[in-house]
């Protein structure tokens, strides 16, 4: 069993165009302060029910498509250059650019509880390339303000056991 402490999303900044290669996976950031990350994958269907179905539909797969989603506490780049971890701020930029992200979620590889080792390729991961498509900062009256991304995925994720 993994515990959802245990499972961190990291970023890549690939620029305009640039693509995700399994040997960038090491060079990856975690997403400053994060509270959650999630990886969701989607398949459309197409109909092939015919008279032969009798009376129940039949499908086939078709076009394939993932979203990657985190939440985070809103900090300053200063707060998270400790961990030369990726901010709300890099995010904005990369966004407004129009630059591709690349991720991974994996676990980490450090063993010592608040400190970042990055992903940990010794055991299985995922990761892929995608468009930054929703980011929002909020921050309520008395709270912590918190920020949150949607990623939409580019071609195929890839799944890398160890």
């Amino acid at each position: 069993m993994i515990k959802g402490n245990d499972l961190w999303l990291y970023l890549v900044d690939l620029g305009t165009g640039g693509t995700m290669t399994s040997g960038m996976v090491e060079d990856a950031k975690v997403v400053a302060y994060a509270q959650s990350a999630s990886l969701e994958i989607n398949a459309d269907t197409l109909d092939v029910t015919s008279k032969l179905s009798c009376r129940w539909s039949s499908v086939l797969p078709g076009n394939a498509s993932y979203t990657v989603s985190a939440d985070a506490l809103y900090c300053l780049q200063s707060a998270a250059a400790a961990n030369s971890a990726v901010t709300v701020d890099d995010l904005f930029e990369a966004m407004v650019e129009g630059d591709n992200i690349g991720w991974v979620l994996a676990q980490d590889s450090s063993e010592v509880c608040g400190t970042v080792g990055g992903p940990d390729t010794s055991k299985p991961y995922y990761f892929g390339e995608a468009a930054i498509t929703s980011l929002s900062i909020t921050g309520g009256n008395n709270e912590i303000a918190t920020s949150s991304i949607t990623l939409t995925g580019s071609g195929k994720p890839t799944q890398v056991s160890a």
